[in-house]
């Protein structure tokens, strides 16, 4: 397997943040006839289409300089698999290069220590690949969601020792070094589902969006460890409907949600364990699930309405829708 190689310094901070104009996006639509759909993001919020790489229901991508992974939901008969493409100026070329996760629904892929790792949703496991698995086990009290294991995300620390993993599955991060073995272990509260983590610009605070209760997990972090400080729900008081909390990111102080069912972007100022709401943003669409900034524009992928809506900012919110671009499916954009 190709190294990622650089990709590991911008996915750590877990939020891509770009300036200037004409900047090219990357996007997964997770289709059988679907891929990955390139296209420009101008200084005044539009998107514009500049090609597609046709691959089978793309679930999660990467880029390193010239070269873009695409972690596929089940290019092989026993699972899920990474493909390579050479990307520039948004022209792709798929190199035919995808090798298996050993794993089933990969859903997230990462570069530690020039490895790539990931983690496979349905089948309870993390890869590194080639072929290095640490399984996990145990379930959560949520019917239907939470009756084995299953990690979503697999991200390394910001001290750059270890690996955090979050398993919606059995309520639990784990953190592994580079070879998976396990240092240490931390529950938290049963049926909130961890899915995705982001850590403060310090590294000193890690914050777990939790996809089932709709909360955010706000740990300690040092050294491998994580010790749970809070519990901070994102949904406003007044809302009763259903809704599942997705991506979560952190741009300095700030911290932002996808909620799909209230389908907005939760804006939250953090200082440490304390977090704050600002306000929140209306998706532009229906299921809200991963999102960047780029150039001071929030960029949003909305999956069921098939949809990327870009809102600009205003008095420091994001306000003003600029542009919705029809995608299929569109589940991860990368920049």
């Amino acid at each position: 397997m190709r190294s990622f190689g650089g990709a590991f310094a911008s996915m750590k901070q877990g939020l891509p943040v770009l300036e200037g104009a004409d900047m090219i996006l990357y996007i997964a639509c997770c289709t059988e006839d679907g891929g990955i759909m390139s296209c420009s993001l101008d200084d005044e919020g539009r998107l514009s289409p500049i090609g597609m790489a046709h691959l089978d229901r793309p679930m999660y991508l990467a880029r390193d300089g010239r070269m873009l992974y695409a972690l596929l939901r089940a290019p092989f008969e026993d699972g899920s698999g990474v493909a390579a493409l050479e990307a520039e100026d948004g022209r792709m070329t798929d190199l035919g290069d995808c090798q298996p996760t050993h794993g089933k629904v990969s859903a997230y892929l990462c570069i530690y220590g020039g490895r790539t790792y990931t983690a496979n949703y349905i089948s309870g496991s993390v890869t590194r690949m080639p072929d290095r698995l640490a399984m996990h086990s145990g379930s959560g009290p949520v019917s239907g969601r939470q009756s084995s294991a299953h990690p979503h995300q697999i991200i390394p620390t910001p001290d750059g020792r270890y690996l955090a993993v979050a398993d919606l599955g059995n309520d639990a991060v784990y953190t592994y070094d580079g070879d998976l073995r396990e240092r240490a272990r931390t529950r938290l509260p049963a049926g909130c589902g961890p899915r995705h983590i982001a850590f403060s610009a310090d590294g000193a605070y890690a914050y777990a969006i939790c996809e089932l209760s709709s909360e955010i997990a706000v740990m300690g972090y040092h050294d491998g460890r994580f010790s749970l400080e809070r519990m901070v729900r994102t949904l406003p008081s007044s809302y009763t409907g259903e809704s599942t909390a997705a991506a979560i990111r952190i741009l300095g102080n700030e911290l932002f949600v996808s909620h799909r069912g209230y389908n907005a972007i939760g804006h939250f100022r953090i200082d440490g364990a304390s977090v704050s709401k600002v306000t929140d943003t209306p998706c532009g669409g229906d299921w809200p699930r991963d999102f960047l900034i780029a150039g001071g524009k929030l960029v949003v992928c909305n999956e069921r309405s098939g949809n990327v809506a870009v809102f600009r900012r205003r008095g420091g919110v994001f306000a003003e829708q600029a542009c919705s671009m029809a995608c299929p499916a569109p589940l991860c954009v990368i920049c």
